[in-house]
């Protein structure tokens, strides 16, 4: 458990803005809800998601994570790559429901 510790605290020190990156795409919810996240890739604001960020840690592992990014800018700059992720994925799901439509539509004939 010491090692996991150890590990952890490397990550934070050293990746913090991925760590977080990761953290926030593991919540339920992201994608399907009208949640804090959601909100803030919508609204482009970095301070949304500090504010959910900070409401939320938790534990040893995670304590003290949204310090290691200083400056709103870092903010905006996750903000911005997870509204590039949640972009990828409403097109990737699109393009799933149009082959289901052409698929159901061949079936048939």
């Amino acid at each position: 458990m010491e090692d996991l510790q150890y590990l952890a605290a490397w990550v934070k020190e050293q990746h913090a803005r991925e760590y977080i990156l990761t953290w926030l795409l593991s919540q339920q919810g992201l994608w399907w809800s009208d949640g804090d996240i959601y909100q803030a890739v919508l609204q482009k604001s970095g301070k949304l998601l500090k504010a959910y960020v900070q409401k939320r840690q938790a534990g040893e592992l995670f304590e003290g994570i949204s310090e290691k990014l200083v400056g709103d800018e870092n903010w905006d700059d996750l903000v911005v790559s997870l509204g590039r992720i949640v972009g990828v994925y409403q097109e990737e799901l699109l393009k799933l429901q149009e082959r289901d439509r052409r698929g159901d539509g061949l079936k048939k004939k």
